[in-house]
């Protein structure tokens, strides 16, 4: 491979694309290490190896880059903070560029009064939340779990799901205005920032909610370059509570009443033993478990809303454990995702349905996992969680585990999370929202073929070379492997 690869560098053809990047962009890298580490992201997956890597440094080498790569047909892959676990925002085969996002990294400004925040799109979630806490103020979307690395541009293109989702819903709902270079290199601003001298305010106005069509659609029709999120001041109480329940029936049910009668920031339930033992360092073992963190601008508002929080739990018999669970949860936050690397190599599969449908959505898992593949006799490991995002949907996830250094079963961990894909798209239509790679090529045959070629129409439309993250929200592309 390395032979290949070096080849691939050498070419005169890439020589003189190097030559032409650099003249537009100063951050240009062919090295081949750098393009091997650019062909993974957080997950276990080797995906294509890109030919070269641009950290651009302000929209107009973006500009410069984008118009080069039509000229050239030079397929360009933009990528955030690198933290998907499904091959989002990499090269689907060898070649092309990566655009690094993550030197457009600048917090532009705050409307205190008006209560939103600007934001470059390679700004990473802690350092947002950092800066903003400094003002007294946090966005209402607190970024995924990934948050120390991931980037708010990247949230943007994967729809992102995470802290303050129970309250709030995802990253969608909290953005007010985007600025997107269009693959052409031209430069447009969505909703009220679409005037000539128009602030960024208010979304849905101006002929149509535009922004929407570049959340969730994984950077095929545009590249975000800056975002306009809707803040708010920092609560001054905040109440952590975990329960356990011996049914998951009556944790789901208690889940859903808690959510729409106490509005909490943050709730989680915890869909099985294994992922009960996980959370509590094996102190319970119940079948379902709840952490909720409720917040307030006074003491009465938080304690009103932990006595309703009380009651609904009584009602389903959820035994309370104390706050430490919750607490530890909230205050690590940023970091659950390396805690979990402990148990084994991580892949995951996050998908939205239906609140009703969660219990149905669990029994077939378990089914799955625990029946038909026999996991724990193969060491492998399956944490279950849900959460409530916006009132309408519940985010199902299903973390698998393994052993790192055994070939053997990581091969059979890929089949099973391969298989599982397709299981939860057949049986209960599951909907993913943060694609990429390695859900693509399992999506595109459940969907309509009239959503199919609606999508296939605005690219052309849009990005008639098709440079812009080339087969990155329904085509897929061929087999990857481990490396």
């Amino acid at each position: 491979m390395l032979k290949i690869l070096k080849n691939i560098q050498t070419k005169k053809e890439n020589n003189g694309i190097y030559v032409s990047l650099h003249e537009r962009a100063e951050n240009v890298n062919c090295d081949l290490f750098e393009r091997v580490c650019y062909s993974k992201d957080a997950g276990p997956i080797s995906f294509g190896i890109p030919d070269f890597i641009v950290q651009p440094r302000n929209d107009k080498e973006i500009q410069d880059i984008l118009r080069l790569a039509n000229q050239r047909r030079i397929p360009v892959y933009v990528r955030g903070g690198g933290t998907s676990a499904a091959g989002g925002g990499m090269p689907f085969t060898d070649g092309g560029l990566v655009l690094d996002m993550t030197r457009i990294n600048k917090l532009i400004s705050i409307d205190e009064f008006n209560l939103t925040v600007t934001v470059q799109a390679g700004i990473t979630w802690e350092q947002l939340i950092s800066e903003l806490s400094m003002k007294g103020f946090r966005p209402r979307f607190m970024g995924p779990h990934s948050g120390c690395s991931a980037v708010v541009g990247g949230s943007v293109a994967t729809a992102s799901i995470g802290y303050g989702s129970t309250k709030y819903g995802s990253i969608g709902h909290q953005i007010i205005g985007l600025k997107v270079i269009l693959p052409d290199g031209s430069i447009i601003k969505t909703g009220s920032g679409a005037l000539k001298e128009g602030l960024s305010f208010a979304r849905y106005c101006n002929g149509g909610d535009f922004a929407g069509l570049f959340i969730g659609s994984h950077g095929i029709f545009g590249v975000v370059y800056e975002v306009t999120l809707s803040i708010e001041p920092i609560p001054d109480n905040v109440s952590f509570s975990t329960y356990v329940f011996d049914k998951l029936e009556n944790a789901l049910k208690a889940a859903r009443e808690v959510q729409i009668k106490c509005k909490p920031e943050q709730l989680v339930v915890y869909c099985h033993p294994d992922t009960v033992s996980s959370l509590t360092n094996f102190e319970h073992n119940n079948n379902a478990g709840i952490s909720v963190i409720i917040d307030g601008f006074s003491e009465a508002v938080v304690s009103s809303g932990f006595q309703l929080l009380e009651n609904v739990m009584k009602e389903y018999d959820g035994k309370y454990i104390g706050e430490k669970y919750a607490k530890r949860f909230w205050t690590n936050r940023f970091q659950v995702v390396t805690s979990l690397m402990k148990n084994g190599m991580l892949l995951q599969s996050c998908h939205m349905i239906p609140p009703s449908m969660l219990l149905d959505a669990v029994k077939v898992a378990e089914k799955y996992f625990y029946e038909s593949n026999r996991i724990k006799d193969l060491g492998i490991k399956v944490f279950m969680n849900a959460t409530f995002s916006d009132g309408i949907s519940s985010n199902f996830v299903t973390n698998i585990f393994c052993e790192e250094s055994n070939m053997e079963i990581k091969k059979d961990v890929l089949g099973i999370w391969e298989a599982w894909m397709d299981q939860l798209l057949l049986t209960y239509g599951g909907a993913p929202y943060w694609l990429g790679y390695v859900w693509n090529r399992h999506l595109t045959d459940h969907l309509d073929n009239n959503y199919k070629l609606f999508i296939r129409k605005l690219k052309q439309c849009i990005d008639p070379n098709n440079i812009l993250n080339p087969d990155s929200l329904i085509d897929g592309g061929s087999d990857f492997e481990f490396r």
